[in-house]
């Protein structure tokens, strides 16, 4: 009896031993998640349908799904500058700026970004970036600093086109040629042949002009501090200040699906223009911490960045 006690005993210790030393999977563990709604990003651009958000620390994210998750996406060389601004020439073609004289492109709709440009040395950050796919792409910023690429940004030379040291903060314009920078202190310029030459824009607005918009060839808005919205209707020669619901500063804009001009800036506000850009309605105000950037998405909700992450909102009007 013994015998078989110790035997039982052995072959179960032997059991043990075998399941012990055994390979075995490695339990699942959760993946590592990037809070993007504790990140300052400050702007977003569409790229087919991915949304393609850039902030702080050289962040680049990306969203295939309107906003609701996002994963980071892959740089060529990480810097710790923040990028300021990304703009899409089509849907794979596209170019990111920053601190640091940073620019980088993709070509793959924002999967994969490659440094075109980096200085250390230059502190004068580039604030914008803005072109179209088979005209020239500029890249501009502070003290004037001003750039243009003849070939969708692989290449780029300073040019002078007369801001002095103003920042210029943000440009828009069209295929048509037409196009407008605003900055600092109202500066104002624009161009009707793709910008070989530029011409300034008589001052309507003293203080600095964070954003300008293209409606149409005629229709342009330009927006800035403590809720100034500024609407031409001739491409800059007449401007007309908007009433707006709130004094807010405006620092970024989209247009939605009917083409209506979306703003966004100060204590989480987006406001939205009429169609005939006669008034303004404000559709949500999410919080104290700003908004730079906007993107409205199919199926109605709009996803903003800002001081406070990205975050999908629902517009309702207030």
């Amino acid at each position: 009896m013994r015998t078989l006690v110790g035997l039982t005993v052995s072959a179960i210790v032997a059991a043990a031993s075998v399941y012990a030393f055994s390979p075995r999977p490695m339990p699942a563990q959760p993946e590592s998640v990037v809070r993007v709604d504790r990140m300052r990003f400050n702007d977003m651009a569409q790229a087919g349908p991915r949304l393609i958000a850039v902030g702080e620390r050289g962040s680049i994210f990306a969203s295939q799904d309107g906003g609701a998750s996002w994963q980071a996406q892959g740089l060529d060389k990480a810097q710790s500058s923040a990028l300021t601004s990304i703009h899409f020439l089509d849907d794979k073609h596209g170019i990111a700026v920053g601190g640091d004289n940073w620019i980088l492109r993709s070509d793959d709709g924002g999967r994969r970004w490659q440094t075109v440009r980096f200085d250390a040395k230059v502190s004068e950050p580039l604030l914008g970036v803005w072109g179209l796919k088979d005209g020239p792409v500029f890249a501009f910023g502070s003290y004037g600093r001003f750039l243009a690429s003849p070939d969708g940004g692989k290449s780029w030379t300073a040019q002078d086109i007369g801001v002095e040291d103003f920042h210029v903060n943000a440009m828009d314009g069209g295929s048509d040629g037409q196009l407008m920078l605003v900055g600092e202190q109202g500066m104002a310029f624009k161009s009707s042949d793709a910008g070989k030459s530029w011409q300034k824009i008589p001052p309507f607005y003293h203080g600095s002009l964070f954003g300008v918009a293209r409606i149409d060839a005629a229709n342009w808005v330009a927006y800035g501090m403590r809720g100034n919205v500024f609407v031409s209707r001739d491409f800059g020669q007449h401007w007309q200040k908007l009433d707006l619901p709130l004094p807010v500063s405006l620092f970024g804009h989209a247009k939605d699906s009917a083409g209506r001009l979306l703003l966004v800036g100060q204590g989480g506000a987006v406001l939205r223009l009429a169609a005939d850009l006669s008034s303004a309605r404000l559709l949500t105000r999410s919080g104290a911490l700003s908004l730079t950037a906007v993107s409205p998405q199919p199926n109605g909700a709009l996803v903003v960045a800002g001081e406070s992450g990205l975050l999908q909102l629902a517009a309702k009007e207030n």
